[in-house]
């Protein structure tokens, strides 16, 4: 449905992670998955205190499938359950209108810069001097301070140091250790259009 190699988009996900099977609510016809929607657990820290959501995903119907009412049936049984379960709240990205009727609302704001060559070329009062990308996968002994210096963010979700890497890598980025004068000073994650998703 959507074209895309998830194995590789989301390896946190779809990636050798055969338990987040569970996480799908999937509707069949004739043993073959006609609609499916994803539902996945995130412990959320905000501040100190910890909120369970979920992060929705995936929805998706097969083409020959669209306007069967399959996400009428599959969407309130996400949140139904997410709820059961105590879930303070769920995110998804997607048209804002095909999610509000499901009780979903706008509720962030992104902030994005861009910069090309072009920029960089009229910048010549910044100095990159003493500043130096390593990427994270070649250079693992800098895991646990990358680890540590995400989880002392006053709002993040919760990433175990054994998988920080690969949830890091999500949507197509890399991640890449920060130093400063050979010391470290932070990580970011860069995806292949040279978008920063995240710098700490």
């Amino acid at each position: 449905v959507f074209r895309e190699d998830f194995k590789a988009l989301l390896p946190k996900l779809y990636d050798h992670h055969p338990e987040t099977a569970r996480c799908h609510y999937i509707i069949e016809e004739n043993q073959r998955v006609r609609a499916m929607v994803g539902s996945f657990p995130i412990t959320l820290h905000v501040n100190g205190e910890e909120l369970a959501m979920r992060g929705i995903g995936t929805v998706s119907a097969h083409p020959y499938d669209r306007g069967k009412g399959y996400m009428s049936r599959l969407m309130p049984l996400a949140v139904r359950e997410a709820k059961e379960h105590g879930a303070a709240l769920m995110v998804l990205s997607g048209n804002r209108q095909r999610y509000e009727r499901f009780g979903f609302a706008r509720c962030g704001t992104v902030v994005q810069f861009t910069m090309i060559p072009e920029n960089r070329r009229h910048c010549r009062a910044i100095s990159t001097d003493g500043i130096t990308l390593l990427p994270l996968a070649e250079n693992m002994e800098y895991l646990a301070a990358c680890a540590a210096l995400h989880d002392r963010q006053p709002l993040h979700a919760r990433r175990r140091e054994e998988r920080f890497l690969e949830i890091a890598q999500s949507w197509n980025a890399r991640v890449y250790v920060l130093l400063k004068e050979a010391g470290f000073a932070g990580y970011c994650c860069v995806n292949n259009e040279g978008l920063i998703q995240e710098l700490v």
